[in-house]
């Protein structure tokens, strides 16, 4: 059963677990143990995500970017730590003058709540970034989170592995929409070499970084889906058709159930 906010929509997965939607734009979650608690990811930074993690959970907090994209670290000044994979921490920085009006132009805009305002929305990352590597654990008490790096939508980009409770919360590197065409985006094949790794895990569900809660979490079998997809571009046996969006130029292949949008240039 969710609850909304002035901003946020909340769904609780079940009694130590939640989806927070950040508006339409991003999903985050928290996972919470017997000692700890893990958020993942802090959105956009326009509701107040802090007060609302605190209605949730009393337990100490821990917090994880999946990777270093805007919609999912905007929201990081909150909080005085967060752990980030290095190779993600160059895009973690203030964004300029006309970055912010783009993403507001964009994104928030037109979906802001009544009687909010973003005259002062200013997402700076005021924390202080601690190393999120491949193989790295939070131990939650009876609840443990492991960070496996999946580089590909971004080099940095991590899948945190919810071993007891059978969960992969993915960002954006497995979802309905795979976008590798951007500047930082890995070659794909370094993509698959992740997605092999995760398809040797023991997991029910995937908990995406996008999509509407309605549709959350997604099959395990979309895992194998985009795998078996890939590896045909790879083989030369699937090209797409070309696409062009803000965030670059490419090739996108349609599936059952996501797409991958690539570019040839980079295999």
């Amino acid at each position: 059963m969710g609850r909304t906010d002035a901003w946020f929509t909340i769904v609780a997965l079940d009694d130590r677990t939640w989806l927070i939607n950040d508006h339409g734009r991003s999903l985050i979650y928290l996972a919470a143990g017997n000692e700890r608690a893990l958020l993942i990811d802090t959105g956009w930074g326009v509701g107040d995500l802090s007060s609302l993690v605190a209605s949730l959970t009393p337990l100490p907090l821990v917090v994880a970017n999946t990777h270093g994209h805007p919609d999912h670290f905007s929201g990081n000044g909150a909080f005085q730590r967060v752990h980030l994979n290095a190779a993600d921490r160059f895009m973690a920085a203030p964004l300029d003058s006309e970055d912010r009006r783009l993403v507001r132009d964009m994104f928030l805009s037109r979906r802001l709540p009544q009687g909010m305002s973003l005259e002062n929305w200013n997402p700076e990352p005021r924390t202080e970034f601690l190393d999120l590597n491949d193989g790295d654990t939070f131990d939650l008490g009876g609840r443990t989170v492991e960070a496996i790096a999946v580089p590909g939508h971004s080099p940095g980009s991590v899948v945190l592995f919810d071993r007891e409770g059978g969960r992969l919360f993915t960002g954006d590197s497995v979802a309905q929409d795979i976008w590798l065409q951007l500047e930082e985006s890995t070659p794909l094949s370094m993509f698959a070499a992740g997605l092999r790794r995760l398809q040797g895990l023991s997991f029910d569900a995937i908990f995406p970084g996008h999509g509407r809660e309605t549709t959350v979490p997604l099959p395990q079998a979309l895992l194998n889906e985009l795998m078996n997809g890939v590896e045909r571009i790879l083989a030369g046996t699937l090209s797409g058709r070309p696409v062009r969006n803000f965030a670059g130029t490419g090739r996108c292949c349609d599936f059952s159930s996501c797409s991958v949008i690539y570019r040839p240039d980079r295999l």
